[in-house]
C-alpha cells in the first residue's frame, strides 16, 4: 500500500516534490509520500514518511483522509490532506520540493498517472 500527503499552506498551495531521475518516473512531480511498511497503519507509515523526506512532524488526528487511486502496477494508493505540521520543509533526499497552487499543477508539473485524477478533486474541492 502506497500513502500520499496533499499538504496545504495558509495560501491554499499544496506542496509537490520532483523524483529523482534514474528511479521509475524520474522527473516527474508528486504528492510525498511512500510504503507503508508491515505492522504500520496507513497514517502512521504516512507520518513516518513526512518525517523522511520532508523533516516535518504531524500527528493523526491532522491528516485527513481524501481520496483513493492506483499505481500504475496496482498498487493501491490512499492520499490525505494535511493543513497542520511542525519543521520547516525540505527535501531531505535531495529531491526538489516546491508549493504550487492546485490550478497551475496540470499545465505546468508533469505527474504520475495515478497523481493526475487526485489534482482535479483537489482542485474541486477548494
Amino acid at each position: 500500500m502506497i500513502v500520499v500527503v496533499m499538504m496545504l499552506d495558509v495560501e491554499g498551495r499544496v506542496l509537490l516534490s520532483r523524483r529523482g531521475e534514474g528511479v521509475d518516473e524520474g522527473g516527474l512531480w508528486e504528492f510525498p509520500g511512500g510504503k507503508v511498511e508491515e505492522g504500520e497503519s496507513p497514517e502512521e507509515g504516512l507520518i513516518r514518511e513526512m518525517g523522511e523526506e520532508l523533516g516535518i512532524e504531524t500527528e493523526v488526528g491532522c491528516l485527513s483522509p481524501f481520496t483513493f487511486g492506483f499505481t500504475r502496477r496496482g498498487d493501491l494508493m490512499l492520499a490525505y490532506v494535511c493543513r497542520v505540521f511542525s519543521g520547516e520543509v525540505f527535501g531531505r533526499e535531495g529531491q526538489e520540493v516546491r508549493w504550487v497552487r492546485p490550478y497551475e499543477i496540470m499545465k505546468n508539473y508533469p505527474m504520475p498517472e495515478a497523481n493526475v485524477g487526485m489534482v482535479a478533486l483537489l482542485r474541486d474541492s477548494l
